[in-house]
């Protein structure tokens, strides 16, 4: 077993533990990617998009009409544009995304996922308006530290408001999933120097969703040893051999797509399930 604990991989093996084993048998840079993956990247691209470079630093600190002053867009154009060049190059033109072929479940997925990019570019527009800019960004940086004798590999996912971190979805979240996950104290500790197992108070953690506008923040944040509990079990399940699938989450897997040999990518795929395949062979 890896003695350094990548979080990612621990959060794969919980969501599907035979999705973690294809993970470590196959590259999946040679298969096609989701909508659902692609859409996702793609937001995230389109929100840093928002904040010219050459403004960043003006920006900071300001809020509401003075900060729409400096964005290079408004709220309409901004979700029209980051929609149209979706749809236009990704779904009508059938265009790779990095690289890859974009795999759908359907031939409208597309243009749906399209209007979801639409909603979601303005609700993080009005967002970032209440907010303003974050003081840090650490939505792809890898953080390593040390806790309970053993080296952390976190990507916290989060931006920071001083000692608040905002983690930003753009699907529903509860307020029972929140207190619940186990993954909060890990990204804290990571941005967070130095950081305390509890942690003290006034440091803090809130989730947005920007499909309904709601966040939540937990009753109580999970502490960093019940976290490592939650590793270690999963580590003794991965030494054992315990791989089994997770069907629930069969549908929008990113290995409910086919590889290059025209074969399902999971043999261990939930039976008669649709598998996701690019727009070309969609429309035969």
């Amino acid at each position: 077993m890896d003695e350094t604990i990548t979080l990612s991989k621990i959060e794969s093996y919980l969501r599907c533990p035979h999705s973690y084993y294809l993970d470590e048998k196959l590259k999946e840079v040679y298969l096609p990617i989701t909508g659902f993956d692609a859409k996702r990247d793609w937001l995230k691209q389109s929100f840093k998009k928002l904040v010219p470079q050459a403004a960043a630093m003006t920006a900071k600190g300001l809020k509401g009409a003075e900060l729409a002053a400096v964005l290079k867009y408004d709220p309409v154009k901004f979700a029209n544009t980051r929609q149209g060049e979706w749809v236009r190059r990704f779904f009508d033109k059938g265009e790779k995304y990095c690289e890859r072929d974009i795999a759908w479940l359907y031939p409208e997925q597309g243009w749906k996922e399209g209007q979801k990019i639409n909603n979601a570019c303005r609700a993080y527009y009005n967002h970032l308006l209440k907010e303003g800019v974050p003081v840090g960004d650490f939505t792809e940086k890898d953080i390593e530290f040390y806790f309970g004798g053993r080296k952390w590999t976190v990507r916290p996912g989060v931006v920071r408001y001083g000692d608040i971190a905002e983690e930003i979805r753009t699907t529903e979240i509860t307020k029972k999933k929140v207190d619940k996950d186990w993954t909060i104290a890990p990204k804290l500790y990571a941005i967070y120097t130095p950081a305390k197992d509890p942690f003290p108070e006034g440091l803090w953690y809130r989730r947005v969703s920007l499909n309904g506008g709601n966040y939540h923040q937990p009753n109580t944040i999970i502490p960093m040893y019940a976290a490592l509990n939650v590793v270690e079990n999963v580590e003794k399940r991965i030494a054992n051999g315990e791989f089994p699938p997770n069907h629930k989450n069969c549908e929008t897997c990113r290995y409910n797509v086919l590889t290059a040999y025209n074969k399902p990518a999971c043999k261990e795929r939930k039976r008669k399930l649709r598998i996701m395949k690019p727009i070309s062979q969609l429309i035969r």
